[in-house]
């Protein structure tokens, strides 16, 4: 192994080491350069480097004749941390993300908070969380994981409180799959998560390479600014298409409950879509159920697809064509983020936009004439 080699591996593997808290004890000196040089099997000038390099980061200072130490932000790294995901209440996707999270916080040994916040209530929900924030403030956690409230009223405001709880005690928030404003805004937050705009895109070329013309959007308009990204990704694939020349009709976005049943008869009736986006795998399943229920066959009268890619993509019948959530990457980039933006809280704000591949599944195996739809209603 080259020396460019083993310079990389060695920073990977002490940044490591000082983000999951093994250099914690009051006042201790970090391992000196003969010893990390025993250590790693490589010559003292590697070694330097390596220093000069963790230095510059932010992790370590190197006091003239007295040794090297963490600096302040690098031993508060190793407090408890918090996590606040109220989707768990309705979203397998984001039980997966703080599974991940705790196997994180388990291998690393650090204490993690997670609070209940699982209310169906959407209400109570933003109560939950309120409370919480607050207690993990009292506890003294170093950072939080925070995924944004959605299907409330008044979303962004609700947000900002909450992440107010933190930033008047400069506590770093590092937000989860999505932001706590609307595109195209961005929050002065870090953000993992995945690039919405070319789900939605990939998802509406698929249909059109189908033979779809006419291609909706099933959301609620109180879920998170993703959908947002989401309906752009598939506007702008419909426009470059030049399938919509005049822009992005009102009408294709369907504002509604997937099991209102009478809403979507009616939906269906007067716009005749050939295709329908939803925001979700949950959506995806309900709508399906619903379609049934009205006499609308899927694929063969509607073509139908999700986002997620979770245990509702492959339940239903026929499987969903879908976009992939890497949980467990979003899980990693989040967790290690936070733990270096509580060591150098002076970061750049930055978006992780992780690599998210398309499923497709039965659910967009044909197109229906448009007449079938219509009569099927």
């Amino acid at each position: 192994m080259n020396n460019a080699e083993n310079y990389s591996k060695i920073v990977a593997a002490l940044r490591k080491e000082i983000l999951g808290g093994k250099y914690l004890s009051p006042h201790s000196q970090f391992p000196s350069e003969r010893a990390l040089a025993r250590r790693f099997e490589v010559n003292r000038s590697v070694i330097t480097r390596v220093l000069q390099d963790l230095s510059a980061k932010g992790f370590l200072v190197r006091k003239q004749g007295k040794g090297t130490f963490l600096t302040a932000g690098a031993q508060r790294s190793g407090g408890a941390i918090g996590l606040i995901v109220p989707g768990v209440a309705y979203s397998e996707f984001f039980s997966l993300i703080v599974s991940a999270v705790s196997r994180l916080a388990q291998k690393e040994g650090r204490t993690l908070l997670f609070g209940d916040i699982s209310s169906m209530d959407p209400e109570v929900r933003v109560r939950q969380a309120k409370r919480f924030a607050e207690k993990l403030v009292a506890d003294g956690v170093v950072g939080v994981l925070y995924q944004p409230l959605e299907f409330v009223r008044d979303t962004e405001k609700c947000n900002r409180e909450i992440v107010s709880i933190f930033t008047k005690v400069k506590i770093p928030v590092v937000l989860v799959d999505c932001d706590i404003v609307k595109p195209p805004k961005r929050s002065e937050f870090d953000l993992v998560g995945i690039n919405n705009e070319s789900a939605g895109g990939r998802l509406a070329e698929l249909l059109m390479e189908k033979g779809a013309r006419n291609i909706h959007f099933l959301m609620h308009s109180d879920h998170s600014p993703n959908m947002h990204k989401r309906v752009n990704g598939v506007m702008s694939a419909i426009v470059s298409r030049g399938y919509k020349p005049s822009g992005w009709s009102c009408s294709h976005i369907i504002d509604a409950n997937p099991e209102d049943t009478e809403k979507i008869r009616r939906h269906i009736r007067r716009h005749r879509p050939d295709a329908i986006v939803c925001g979700t795998d949950m959506t995806a399943a309900l709508l399906k159920h619903t379609l049934e229920k009205i006499g609308v066959r899927v694929p063969e009268d509607i073509l139908i697809a999700g986002v997620d890619d979770t245990k509702a993509s492959f339940i239903m019948s026929p499987q969903l064509t879908t976009v992939h959530q890497p949980c467990e990457q979003i899980a990693e980039t989040a967790f290690y983020r936070l733990l270096r933006r509580v060591v150098n809280p002076n970061l750049p704000t930055t978006e992780f936009l992780l690599s998210a591949p398309l499923k497709e599944r039965a659910s967009t195996m044909c197109i229906a004439e448009p007449a079938k739809a219509t009569e099927a209603t």
